[in-house]
C-alpha cells in the first residue's frame, strides 16, 4: 500500500548490545593457545574484547593478531634451556603428576595473582584445563566462568572411558560399562561426589592445594597414585572449585 511502512522488530539481544570484556586463560603448547585464538577473534569479530592470560612466552603470538594479553604465572618451559624439565613434562608414564602437582601447583599462589589481576573488568572468564585459580578468581570476584576441556580425557565419561598411558590395560575393562567405571571414578575421587570437598575462605592454605592425602600415598601403583590424584584436583579445581581466596 502505498505510503505504508513495514516495522521490522530488532532482536532485543541485539538493540541491547553491550561490549563484553572476556579472558581466556590457559597454559601449555601451542595446541593449547590456538584454539582460544580462535575464540579470542571471533569475540572481536562479534564487537567484544577479548583476553588471552596465559605464559609470558606467548605474548608475541598473541599480540600479533591485536588479541589483549596478560602474563600469567608460571612461564612456558624453553626447550632450549630448560632441557630437563621439558623431558620431565614430556615423559610418557609420568608427565602429568610433574607438571600438575609440581610445576603448576608450585606456583599457584602466583598464578592466582596474576589471574586476579588479569581479570579486572572481565565480564566472563574461561578457563582451561589446567588454570586451576581461574575457578577461584570467577568465584572471588562474582564474575561468571565457564570450564573448557581441549582434551577428551579431561570429560572423565563413564560411558567412553579414557585409557591413560600409565595404565593402558583400562581398555580391557571398557566391556563392563557404566556402572563399573562409574564406581571406578567415585574411587579415583577419594570415595566421595565432586563439591564435597568446597573449602572455606581462605588465603592459599592447604585446603588450596592439591589433596595429597593418605589415599592417594597408599594406592597400589605409582601410575594409579597419578591417576587418583590429577583426577581429584581436576574435579574439585575445574568443575565445583577448591575453595575461595581471600
Amino acid at each position: 500500500m502505498p505510503g505504508f511502512q513495514e516495522s521490522v522488530a530488532i532482536p532485543t539481544e541485539i538493540a541491547t548490545f553491550r561490549r563484553r570484556r572476556i579472558v581466556l586463560t590457559t597454559f601449555g603448547s601451542l595446541g593449547d593457545l590456538h584454539p582460544y585464538i580462535a575464540i579470542a577473534l571471533g569475540l572481536q569479530a562479534r564487537g567484544h574484547e577479548a583476553v588471552i592470560a596465559t605464559s609470558g612466552a606467548y605474548r608475541q603470538n598473541v599480540e600479533a593478531l591485536g588479541i589483549g594479553f596478560r602474563a600469567v604465572r608460571p612461564d612456558h618451559p624453553d626447550p632450549e634451556t630448560g632441557a630437563d624439565l621439558m623431558r620431565r613434562s614430556m615423559d610418557r608414564r609420568t608427565w602429568g603428576e610433574f607438571v600438575i602437582r609440581e610445576y603448576m601447583t608450585g606456583v599457584l599462589r602466583e598464578t592466582y595473582e596474576d589471574t586476579l589481576a588479569a581479570a579486572d573488568g572481565a565480564d566472563l572468564l574461561v578457563s582451561h584445563l589446567l588454570t586451576f585459580t581461574t575457578r577461584l578468581v570467577a568465584e572471588k570476584k562474582g564474575i561468571p566462568w565457564a570450564s573448557t576441556f581441549l582434551q577428551p580425557l579431561g570429560l572423565f565419561s563413564v560411558y567412553d572411558p579414557p585409557v591413560f598411558p600409565q595404565v593402558l590395560s583400562m581398555a580391557k575393562l571398557r566391556f563392563l560399562g557404566p556402572a563399573f567405571h562409574r564406581l571406578l571414578f567415585w574411587w579415583a575421587n577419594g570415595g566421595s561426589a565432586p563439591g564435597s570437598r568446597r573449602g572455606t575462605v581462605c588465603g592459599l592454605t592447604s585446603a588450596c592445594r592439591p589433596r595429597r592425602t593418605s589415599r592417594c600415598s597408599r594406592a597400589r601403583t605409582r601410575r594409579f597414585r597419578y591417576w587418583r590424584c590429577s583426577r581429584r584436583y581436576w574435579l574439585t579445581s575445574n568443575r565445583t572449585g577448591l575453595s575461595t581466596l581471600s
